[in-house]
């Protein structure tokens, strides 16, 4: 029994350590997203930046309305708040990994840039058997049985064999014990004997136990073909949401980049007087739109990723 809790215990201290390195690993992942955010905004800064210039210079020659200028002012401003945001959060999520890394808060973390042109791999092997929700819920049904065993042995007839040898002197002085004399005599005595014991009645006591023992083992089949179940269910819901965010992350990674290259012949366009500020703006709020939802679908398909990782109990290769 102590040998099963004792396993038992330990099933617990590794599934902790297992809910630590996905909690860390979700962390990290939302800090590269929101540090991939701030270098997009950023960009988009320097093109509204150099897109205002154009349109001041525009409205100093007559070839532009103050209303422009203002509109390009507003987008600007709106940037700026998106970037001081992202900087901000990007802070209180490095300070939290910190803290759940039991790393030092003055010590700075360098977050590894988002790779947009590979995407890491896995092998749907199918839910694994070594998962600790599994080897939990066995030491206990172990644990169970052997318990319910001890129950069932009380009903059984016991037979013991006792015996004893030793030796018995009397005398009237302590040193007689030493040597032997007319006062001193040693006597030596043995015996054996068997106890035979059987139970008879116990007041129902063991037959109240022995059913309890049955309900809680069947309690714990129950929560094992549950938990079956349930993991099965994550991992085929899991494998289709990595097929689909793989997808997106593609298509939204692609649309990101046509956006770019859209608001760029706009702008071109702009600054040869063909196209009007409202284009480019709307132009400009599509990019922006498009670069959020690939950061999104990335950050969606690693977090994903990384669940697989747990229910084929891959879930160590994240310290490799």
């Amino acid at each position: 029994k102590k040998d099963a809790e004792e396993l038992s215990c330990g099933f617990e201290d590794e599934k902790a350590r297992e809910d630590l390195m996905m909690q860390i690993a979700k962390m990290y992942y939302l800090g590269q997203a929101t540090a991939e955010q701030i270098t997009l905004v950023k960009a988009n800064i320097a093109r509204l930046e150099e897109l205002r210039d154009i349109t001041v210079a525009f409205y100093d020659n007559g070839m532009a309305m103050e209303v422009d200028v203002k509109r390009v002012n507003i987008n600007l401003e709106n940037l700026q708040v998106q970037y001081d945001n992202a900087q901000a959060m990007l802070t209180q999520q490095l300070n939290m990994l910190k803290y759940v890394m039991d790393y030092p808060a003055e010590k700075d973390i360098t977050l590894e840039p988002v790779n947009a042109e590979t995407i890491a791999p896995i092998e749907l092997t199918g839910l694994s058997e070594n998962l600790y929700e599994l080897q939990l819920l066995q030491s206990k049904s172990d644990l169970a049985e052997r318990q319910k065993k001890m129950i069932s042995h009380g009903y059984i007839p016991s037979l013991t064999l006792t015996g004893n040898w030793m030796y018995t002197a009397y005398t009237d002085k302590l040193h007689h014990w030493f040597h032997s004399g007319p006062s001193n005599h040693w006597y030596r005595s043995y015996g054996l004997g068997l106890a035979l014991r059987v139970p008879i009645f116990d007041g129902l006591d063991k037959r109240y136990k022995i059913r309890k023992a049955k309900i809680d083992l069947e309690n714990i089949r129950l929560a094992q073909e549950n938990t079956r179940k349930n993991l099965e269910t994550q991992y085929v819901n899991a494998t289709n949401d990595l097929m689909n965010n793989q997808r997106n992350f593609k298509k939204q990674k692609d649309n990101y980049l046509l956006a770019e290259d859209v608001y760029e012949v706009t702008s071109d366009r702009y600054r040869e007087g063909i196209a009007s500020m409202t284009e480019v703006l709307q132009d400009e709020m599509r990019m922006s739109e498009a670069q959020n939802n690939y950061i999104s679908a990335h950050y969606n398909y690693r977090v994903t990723h990384l669940s697989l990782l747990k229910l084929t109990g891959r879930v160590e290769s994240l310290l490799k």
